[in-house]
């Protein structure tokens, strides 16, 4: 076997080292375009763990942890840190080259004229209109 095949197989590369911040940014891209950023933010287990770790921090490290555990634990936390970094200043460049506008409901009279703040009523969701398994 070659010696760059033998090198390339024993050395897996790092997954940020070959695409390095490219993940954050078409994951970033998409849910700001989807006008879906709180949600992420909301939901996103990482933010929930840091939300908790900055409230939380004498109580952890107060604890009766082995020290492996707490740095193992400062990594995460540090990991995580890092990732928020980058998303939000990901979501700053986005908002600076392309911000959203707001999605304020607007109808349109036959003359032409908007009407605005129009309020539309909830309709049945498509999903629970579909028949249901074993119905």
């Amino acid at each position: 076997m070659p010696e760059y095949l033998e090198q390339s197989v024993s050395s897996s590369p790092n997954n940020h080292l070959v695409l390095g911040d490219s993940v954050a940014w078409g994951g970033c891209t998409i849910i700001y375009l989807l006008g879906q950023q709180l949600h992420f933010e909301l939901f996103d287990f990482s933010y929930q763990v840091l939300n908790v770790a900055e409230v939380e921090t004498t109580s952890l490290t107060q604890g009766h942890r082995s020290p492996n555990a707490v740095r193992g634990w400062e990594a995460l936390l540090e990991a995580m840190k890092k990732a928020r970094r980058l998303n939000n200043h990901v979501y700053s460049m986005l908002k600076a080259h392309y911000p959203l506008e707001d999605k304020t409901a607007c109808a349109i009279k036959q003359s032409g004229a908007p009407l605005h703040h129009t309020r539309y009523e909830n309709t049945v969701s498509a999903f629970e209109t579909l028949p249901q398994k074993g119905a």
